[in-house]
């Protein structure tokens, strides 16, 4: 009974909500990322399955389906989408001053801090910046597959995680780069 614009901008914003109380919670109690994040996935879950009984809620119609099957010069408009963003983020991160913080951060947060960046305020962007990317996702998902699920994507998070290394990402930070990943 609810609008699909709402549903949807809904499932745009709740990730970056997700993303600022994840990096405010990590950054300025010193919370674990790792399990803050696991923990805040947890709770949404059970959310998710009080609020939908656990049942998939179906999402398709005429504008989704249309997204998610047609696009431009035979492009479909869910790659155009992915271009775009991969150009956004490949930007920030090459040619901006908080690209090339971020990359300091991630090679060396202590000395960051004592070269004065803003090591924590940066670190909750970074996460903004992911809520932005999962917001994205969350409403491709739905057009490609019509339908809200809780569980869309659960089977994705070794694979990211194996792309995104094996591109050159170090568990010490400060390498990466959006084209190796």
């Amino acid at each position: 009974g609810v609008p699909q614009w709402l549903c949807l901008l809904v499932g745009f914003l709740m990730p970056i909500g997700v993303a600022l109380f994840n990096g405010l919670m990590c950054e300025y109690l010193n919370l674990l990322p790792l399990i803050l994040t696991l923990g805040t996935t947890s709770i949404l879950i059970a959310l998710g399955q009080v609020l939908t009984n656990g049942r998939s809620i179906l999402m398709i119609t005429d504008q989704l389906f249309y997204f998610a099957t047609k696009g431009v010069l035979g492009v479909p408009f869910p790659v155009i989408l992915l271009v775009v963003v991969l150009l956004v983020y490949w930007y920030l991160l090459s040619f901006t001053k908080l690209g090339r913080q971020a990359y300091f951060i991630g090679s060396n947060p202590r000395a960051a801090l004592l070269s004065g960046i803003r090591v924590k305020p940066i670190k909750v962007l970074l996460y903004l910046a992911m809520g932005v990317v999962t917001g994205l996702a969350s409403i491709l998902m739905i057009a490609l597959s019509g339908v809200g699920y809780i569980y869309h994507g659960d089977n994705l998070t070794l694979p990211v995680l194996s792309a995104v290394f094996l591109g050159g990402m170090s568990l010490e930070g400060g390498e990466g780069s959006i084209w190796k990943t």
